[in-house]
């Protein structure tokens, strides 16, 4: 269970743990049995366990157990003769090698322990003797028997990279060879793979190589790439240079080291991507190259993401080329974010940073909705009123995104949501053209998927940006509503589009799934920030219930009851009215109250007798049973039944239309006592 706590639990577990794995005086054998055995046959139990040792062990007890792990990877000996073996700094020159798998398995329960530990035992202040104790064990010799034995184990020399970027180039055989093996990934490389070359490079002082690299795959000048202004030999961990120490230089000309090749832009765009993801790979990128330097790879990613999207999908016919306009988006916005953030630049004020990164954003909304205009069509304004009958719920092969480091309390925090937010190719998918979809539709089908595509991925970084207060501006603010409702209408318009959008049914990995949990955060964020963005939060989120009403779907449910109850909890922490969210949900409920004279009604009472949908039912009984509407809420559903007077009600769950909206009214008025 270790694996699945949460970290504050998983750290309590491990202090019970760790004494019967950490090798001490008399019985130091069977601890440190147990320990291989765990890093051999439970790997994510064993790397939940040392994540959390440099909190509970002393430095010394550290290195230790990366000796012997080290011993371990080089060594297939019993626990008593590994212990000799550390103890002596001898290798016996007959002792047989552990197998492949073993051998990966212990390198990754190293390289875990090494990155939990690296920067207090390198950098850390009192660590002297353990640092010189680390650089010993790993020695050159030492890591260069690693990697012989690594050479035909792609996977296993991942995680010695790991452990590569915490120590000195001059420890590490081919560091000189970073750059090439970093040209030489596939365009689509995952985030995983592509982390721990961009950790060496920034560590090696390759960064300025790398983004020289990454600035010429975009078709900007590499010249744009300036050299960091920290003293070379800059390692992660370390004091930053003073930010009043950091001036804006000429641009000096950059050549690539002779092993380097030229990256694709595709995978360009996921070692940026990968960059901005780390902490510490994040810090040298931003303390290590001027705001000019910057600002030239946000003009490159924001050209590459415009010439993709005014191009259409047919300039994309491929995996990579249907991903790299909205990998190029996200790197910009995220980019632009965090340079806001860390203020790089002593001439900068912070409010001018914050207004640049919010003017990118709108200009980032305009972008997307000149190049895939609203796609909603007839069907889109329906999503406000959708009954059981409104046809078959929406589908895409999008899949759930969820870039940048902040996430709002409001959003799901499953497993699986984690796993797949992770995994950088799922910020897009490559278009899928059914056999359902004749020759002539596709260019059409093309376009709409591509469109939404966009939506999904710019409501998703809208919803981040509410996060990191961005949209505190209620102009930008009230554009992105509309952006995300205009989405909000498409993907649940896109059932009526026929096949050609792909997708299972009734499914939370449907368009409108994979959009309901960021334009609820988004939503929830306006009306957390309060005044006058709040009633905008509001009105999004009426528009995601009006958007799943008469789909049959319980994860949909259950984002809409977690957010709607953060909202009535901020709305009674702050003693505000809940009078302008009522007015939105009731305007949705009532067209969905069924007649007296419907049969399946009759026989009920309470909520269970208007005949709502799910959803709605769900919705009512919330608001019912929450103190904050509990005043307001009768006296809202009679103002908008007096208001409505004789206008006819939309048709109810059963089809039978009602004589008017206040007789609808009148019946929830009754259901809700």
């Amino acid at each position: 269970r270790l694996p699945r706590d949460p970290p504050p639990l998983q750290q309590r577990l491990a202090r019970l743990l760790l004494p019967l794995h950490i090798p001490a005086a008399g019985s130091a054998p069977a601890q440190l049995g147990r320990l291989l055995e765990l890093c051999t046959t439970r790997r994510a139990t064993a790397a939940a366990l040392l994540k959390h040792m440099p909190k509970l062990a002393t430095p010394a007890a550290v290195v230790k157990v990366l000796k012997l792990l080290l011993c371990a990877m080089l060594v297939d000996a019993p626990p008593a003769a590994l212990l000799t073996m550390a103890a002596a700094d001898e290798t016996p020159e007959d002792a047989s090698p552990p197998s492949p798998d073993r051998f990966e398995a212990l390198a990754a329960a190293a390289a875990t322990l090494l990155d939990a530990s690296g920067s207090t035992l390198l950098h850390g202040a009192g660590t002297e003797a353990e640092r010189e104790a680390l650089l010993a064990v790993f020695s050159a010799e030492a890591v260069s028997a690693l990697y012989a034995r690594a050479a035909d184990a792609p996977a296993a020399r991942a995680h010695l990279v790991r452990l590569a970027a915490w120590l000195p180039a001059a420890q590490v055989p081919h560091a000189a060879g970073t750059m090439r093996e970093l040209s030489a990934m596939p365009h689509d490389a995952p985030a995983a793979r592509l982390a721990p070359l961009i950790q060496c490079a920034c560590a090696w002082d390759l960064s300025p190589h790398l983004l020289a690299a990454v600035t010429a795959a975009l078709g900007a000048p590499a010249e744009a790439a300036l050299p960091p202004q920290a003293e070379p030999g800059t390692k992660r961990g370390r004091p930053k240079p003073a930010r009043a120490a950091r001036k804006a230089v000429a641009a000096p000309q950059l050549s690539a080291p002779p092993d380097a090749q030229k990256l694709s832009r595709g995978l360009a765009l996921r070692v940026l991507w990968a960059w901005q993801d780390q902490t510490t790979a994040r810090a040298a990128l931003l303390d290590g190259f001027s705001s000019e330097s910057l600002a030239a790879l946000r003009g490159a990613l924001a050209t590459a993401a415009t010439q993709e999207a005014e191009a259409g999908p047919s300039a994309a016919d491929t995996d990579a080329g249907a991903r790299e306009p909205l990998l190029a988006l996200a790197c910009c916005l995220q980019l632009s974010w965090h340079a806001a953030a860390h203020h790089t630049g002593p001439d900068t004020e912070p409010g001018e940073a914050l207004s640049a990164a919010r003017a990118e954003l709108d200009q980032t909304i305009g972008r997307i909705e000149a190049a895939f205009p609203g796609a909603g069509g007839a069907g889109a304004t329906g999503a406000r009123t959708h009954g059981r009958g409104a046809g078959e719920p929406p589908s895409s092969p999008a899949s759930l995104i969820s870039p940048g480091e902040a996430r709002g309390r409001a959003r799901p925090r499953t497993a699986a949501a984690l796993a797949e937010s992770n995994h950088i190719g799922s910020l897009a998918c490559a278009p899928v053209k059914p056999a359902g979809v004749a020759p002539d539709e596709a260019p059409q089908a093309d376009a709409r998927q591509a469109g939404l595509r966009a939506r999904l991925l710019l409501s998703a970084l809208l919803a981040e940006a509410s996060v990191l207060g961005l949209l505190a501006d209620e102009r930008l603010a009230i554009r992105a509503v509309s952006f995300v409702a205009e989405a909000l209408r498409t993907a649940a318009a896109a059932a009526g589009s026929g096949p050609e959008l792909g997708g299972s049914e009734d499914r939370a990995d449907s368009p409108l799934g994979q959009l309901l949990p960021h334009a609820a955060k988004l939503g929830y964020q306006l009306v957390d920030c309060g005044g006058l963005a709040a009633g905008h939060g509001e009105a999004l989120l009426a528009e995601c219930v009006g958007a799943c009403t008469g789909r049959d779907d319980a994860t949909m449910r259950a984002t809409l009851r977690t957010v709607l109850l953060e909202v009535l909890a901020v709305h009674a922490h702050s003693s505000t009215s809940t009078a302008p969210l009522l007015d939105h949900l009731l305007r949705i409920i009532l067209p969905h109250v069924a007649p007296a004279s419907d049969p399946d009604s009759a026989q009920s009472v309470g909520i269970s007798s208007l005949g709502l949908p799910v959803l709605l039912a769900q919705t009512l009984e919330l608001l019912a049973r929450s103190a904050a509407c509990e005043a307001e809420l009768p006296c809202c559903a009679a103002a908008l039944g007096e208001a409505a007077g004789d206008a006819p009600a939309s048709p109810g769950r059963s089809g039978s239309g009602h004589a008017s909206l206040a007789a609808a009214s009148a019946r929830l008025v009754q259901a809700i006592g």
